[in-house]
């Protein structure tokens, strides 16, 4: 007859004593194999985050939108409901577009869209920004506000400091 773990014989270890933990070698086994299983489904749900023929589409449209709009202010604003798919998005996008890209990262305690943005592009000495995709929105105290804050006054001044920057930049060299 099988016994029950509550029945297996069991006495601490010295390491146990002082780490508080009470766990059989039977269990720490079992707890290993349902470790390594969590860890093959959770790849096997990453890798199921492949680019649907919509989403590329999708992809397909927005990199003829930069195009378009490379050298103009425009607001483009898309959205993404996983994370990993979001990152696939990103990597496919920049394969297919020719517009240069950068990513900012927005900090939960953001509190404006335009300093984020402004301290962290540096000035180049191309005419043109790089298109800016802005990622961590869902993470924000604010998003709400960071996205009411996306008027048209903030990112003139934007433009402008760039603009400046980088004739600064021109200049030095």
């Amino acid at each position: 007859m099988a016994k029950t773990m509550s029945q297996i014989p069991y006495t601490k270890s010295p390491e146990e004593e002082v780490t508080g933990f009470n766990i059989s070698p039977e269990a720490e086994l079992a707890l290993q194999q349902l470790t390594s299983q969590l860890d093959l489904y959770q790849n096997e749900l990453v890798n199921s985050f492949n680019i649907s023929p919509e989403i590329e589409d999708s992809l397909q449209e927005l990199s003829l939108l930069l195009d378009i709009y490379d050298g103009t202010f425009t607001l483009l604003l898309a959205r993404c409901n996983y994370v990993n798919l979001r990152d696939r998005a990103i990597a496919r996008l920049a394969e297919i577009s020719s517009t240069s890209m950068r990513q900012v990262r927005l900090e939960p305690q953001t509190k404006s869209i335009y300093h984020s943005i402004n301290s962290s592009t540096p000035a180049t000495r191309e005419s043109n920004l790089p298109a800016v995709m802005l990622t961590g929105l869902e993470a924000t105290d604010s998003p709400d506000i960071l996205v009411k804050g996306l008027n048209q006054r903030e990112f003139d001044e934007l433009k402008a400091s760039r603009r400046k920057s980088r004739q600064a930049f021109e200049e030095k060299i």
